[in-house]
């Protein structure tokens, strides 16, 4: 029987933020959204620096001010976590 590793906050966290970052590569804010904002609701978590969660904050609000959400783009980079 094989075990199975189950990921941790962190782990989803770096996971989320590359899927983020593709989406936003290829167009796809909506996607880019998500994926930033399910990812800063795992925050805080150990291994997770500032500038990371910055990055998502910026990959989020960024997904937003594209797809023309901009109040939803303002309160999330002034939103604290």
């Amino acid at each position: 029987m094989s075990e199975t590793t189950v990921p941790d906050a962190t782990d989803a966290v770096q996971v989320l933020t590359t899927a983020a970052d593709r989406a936003m590569a290829s167009g796809n804010h909506r996607t880019a959204l998500r994926h930033a904002g399910r990812a800063l609701d795992l925050l805080p978590c150990p291994g997770i620096d500032e500038p990371a969660t910055a990055h998502l904050h910026l990959v989020r609000a960024g997904a937003a001010v594209e797809m023309r959400l901009f109040a939803e783009a303002v309160t999330g980079i002034f939103r604290k976590r």
